[in-house]
């Protein structure tokens, strides 16, 4: 029988995953908030929390415990998806990509609940050595290039390959 505390998914009353949002959560999750960024749904820019310093921290601390005990609310899952023009023709649909500008209280939010997500799956090994998504400097376009090389050294050697893409549902 596996013990609860070797399981890789078993936690303790007050593990990374279910603990009260911190006041250091909340204060490394302001320091990596940027400037001269659109603002949220809600009107809130990044400036009025930078710029509050630490005053806001134990009134966010106070709501965030409330959305992990109570859950999330609708209006925080709201977001608008905006094109934003990449460069080049602004005539090409190619030429953009889509960003989703959501309430700026649910981007920290969100922030604070991925680097917990992360540092758990990194303790515990969780993470595929090929996972680019959400990790710091890496981009899943570094995967897009490794299938772009492996497709292309196929052709060259005139070999056949199979990709199998497996979505979760």
């Amino acid at each position: 029988m596996v013990s609860s505390l070797s399981h890789p998914f078993a936690s303790d009353d007050c593990s990374t995953l279910n603990c009260d949002i911190t006041l250091d959560e909340i204060a490394q999750v302001m320091r990596r908030l940027k400037r001269n960024k659109f603002a949220g749904l809600d009107g809130i820019k990044a400036e009025f929390l930078l710029d509050a310093g630490d005053m806001l921290h134990v009134p966010l601390q106070i709501v965030f415990n409330k959305l992990l005990q109570q859950g999330y609310s609708a209006g925080l899952s709201t977001g608008v998806i905006h094109a934003l023009h990449k460069g080049g023709d602004a005539l090409q649909f190619e030429n953009y990509r889509g960003i989703t500008m959501g309430p700026l209280l649910a981007k920290v939010f969100a922030m604070i609940l991925e680097a917990r997500l992360s540092n758990w799956a990194k303790e515990r090994g969780l993470r595929a050595r090929g996972q680019a998504g959400f990790r710091k400097d890496f981009r899943t376009t570094d995967n897009l290039y490794i299938l772009q090389t492996l497709i292309e050294q196929n052709i060259h050697k005139r070999k056949k390959g199979v990709l199998l893409f497996c979505g979760l549902s």
